[in-house]
């Protein structure tokens, strides 16, 4: 007789850490950081971009009070045609160089670094290069004393350049921004043809009683009537209308974040042709200097990777230099405290 074998498997008391079997390893498909969407920065789409070989130089400014003015006259037989001339002068630009890197420690690449390190040094300093843009614009041309007319947003009843504040129902925000588009027509003859807001004026806007209604009729079984950019822009008479939805960290590092829209509660009414050209009135322009860069259009951005052998690291850099100038004030109207 053959007696099988029993055999008695005894579980432990204490089962093993998950971590003691297995070492943890950063994954190769996913990573979390919080990009912010380009899309969202308008600096490069208020101002037209130039690209220029030199950090500085001029263009020619020309007064439009001659172009405006009529001196045709009437011509008798064997006399000359009435004169006339146009007064031409200068104005100067300077692209400033903006830098930042991040560096990639051989440390860290030596320790399961699963080809993270370089697209992540590459996306921070792109958005950081992104940012400052973002935010130059707005300090240069999203306030006050600049433009021809500033137009201040109240609670109460508006008086002189003054508007009641869009999150009021009883606000009218289409009827403003063609109003203060006439006021610039009357001084420049050109009326607003893009305009910028801040995404907390945006959402006032979208959401007023005046626009929801123009648009209401529009909608379908399933699917409602939409205050997109693109209705709005034709609403108010306009070729474009943007969003400012870059947010920014006001606090220094290590201290308690402190998030915000950079366009805010402000908006900008600018008249601004399609591309840069020759005797063409702007707002404004953002002159590229790409003989340093060497990076043209929008962005202007280059980005180098190089060896850093007495940091024992590699370097990812960004170099962008630019000038955003304000051209022609009378051709822009500033919204101040749009919204309560």
């Amino acid at each position: 007789m053959v007696t099988a074998a029993v055999h008695t498997i005894r579980k432990s008391a204490v089962q093993p850490d998950p971590g003691a079997i297995h070492v943890n390893r950063p994954l190769t498909t996913i990573s979390t950081a919080y990009d912010a969407d380009t899309a969202g920065y308008v600096a490069n789409k208020i101002f037209p971009v130039v690209d220029v070989e030199h950090q500085s130089d001029s263009y020619y400014t020309y007064d439009r009070s001659y172009l405006l003015r009529n001196e045709v006259k009437e011509r008798a037989p064997q006399t000359e045609s009435a004169g006339i001339g146009w007064e031409r002068g200068t104005a100067t630009y300077l692209a400033k160089r903006y830098s930042i890197h991040d560096d990639i420690p051989d440390e860290e690449r030596a320790n399961d670094d699963v080809g993270e390190s370089d697209e992540a040094a590459t996306t921070l300093v792109t958005q950081q290069m992104w940012l400052h843009r973002e935010i130059s614009f707005a300090a240069k041309a999203m306030i006050t004393g600049v433009w021809g007319t500033d137009v201040a947003g109240v609670s109460g009843v508006p008086a002189g350049a003054q508007v009641k504040q869009w999150n009021d129902a009883a606000a009218t925000p289409v009827a403003d921004i063609r109003k203060y588009s006439t006021v610039m027509q009357s001084a420049t003859g050109r009326r607003g043809s893009r305009l910028v807001l801040g995404r907390e004026a945006w959402e006032a806007l979208i959401e007023h009683p005046t626009i929801i209604d123009r648009i209401k009729y529009g909608q379908t079984p399933g699917n409602a009537a939409l205050a997109d950019m693109e209705t709005v822009a034709k609403l108010m008479g306009l070729e474009q209308v943007l969003v400012m939805d870059g947010i920014y960290n006001a606090a220094k590092e290590g201290a308690t974040p402190v998030y915000a829209f950079i366009g805010g509660k402000k908006a900008l009414l600018v008249n601004v042709p399609p591309r840069p050209a020759k005797r063409t009135p702007s707002a404004g322009y953002t002159f590229n200097w790409r003989g340093l860069t060497g990076a043209s259009g929008d962005a202007g951005i280059r980005i180098k990777k190089f060896r850093m052998e007495h940091l024992s690291a590699d370097r990812v850099e960004a170099d962008s230099a630019y000038d955003q100038k304000v051209v022609a004030p009378d051709l822009g109207v500033f919204f101040n405290t749009l919204v309560a």
